[in-house]
């Protein structure tokens, strides 16, 4: 574990005050100029960290997949340049499906307000919300039918499918599985999602530690 260094004495205090909140018309204006992409949550704009190799190698993969069974349909598959709207929250998710009419938000046409399937790639920086307060937020667009939350190393895709009777869970784990995404009539194998995406080897004991 790295040890922080101590502060110098003529460095100025870390500033610990919360920011100014952001109007959404600000929080537009900054976004369009910024270098990285920012999510709009509780009045801030959070810069979103650089994505790793694997993490953009398995959102591709997963663009890839979708995009060759929805091209005859009223459907189409957008990444992550592509901002929702999820109860007065600015997002943008690794990759979606929005189905039949792509209705935008009012406020700035690049928005989209209705996916059909949403799907995020887990970091460790991202993980919390992407399970917590994300999840939470789209729940309540009433258009959203699937989410799935894909870990990076290690072969697992946990999904949510909503149907009359709320949110049902399914979780497939190993190369050899199928995610069926019933919603928009489509299949992703797990082995096309982390297709060239290398996993750590498992460690093998020594014999001292076996002793």
């Amino acid at each position: 574990m790295s040890t922080a260094l101590p502060e110098s004495p003529t460095r100025p205090p870390a500033d610990t005050s919360p920011h100014p909140r952001l109007t959404i018309a600000e929080y537009f204006a900054l976004d369009s100029m910024a270098l990285r992409r920012g999510e709009y949550i509780e009045g801030q704009r959070i810069e979103m960290a650089g994505a790793s190799r694997r993490h953009v190698t398995i959102s591709k993969n997963i663009v890839y997949g979708l995009e060759s069974q929805v091209e005859d349909r009223d459907c189409d598959v957008f990444a992550t340049d592509t901002r929702v709207r999820a109860n007065g929250h600015y997002y943008y998710p690794d990759v979606g499906v929005v189905c039949g009419e792509y209705l935008v938000d009012a406020l700035n046409p690049d928005t989209l307000t209705n996916p059909t399937v949403l799907i995020e790639v887990l970091s460790d920086s991202t993980e919390v919300v992407d399970r917590g307060s994300k999840f939470r937020d789209y729940r309540r667009l009433p258009s959203l039918r699937t989410y799935l939350m894909v870990t990076q190393d290690y072969p697992r895709v946990e999904q949510y499918e909503r149907d009359t009777g709320g949110w049902r869970f399914v979780e497939t784990e190993g190369l050899s599985g199928v995610v069926e995404l019933s919603a928009i009539d489509c299949r992703l194998e797990m082995a096309r999602i982390y297709r060239r995406v290398p996993f750590s080897a498992p460690e093998i004991p020594t014999d001292s530690a076996m002793s």
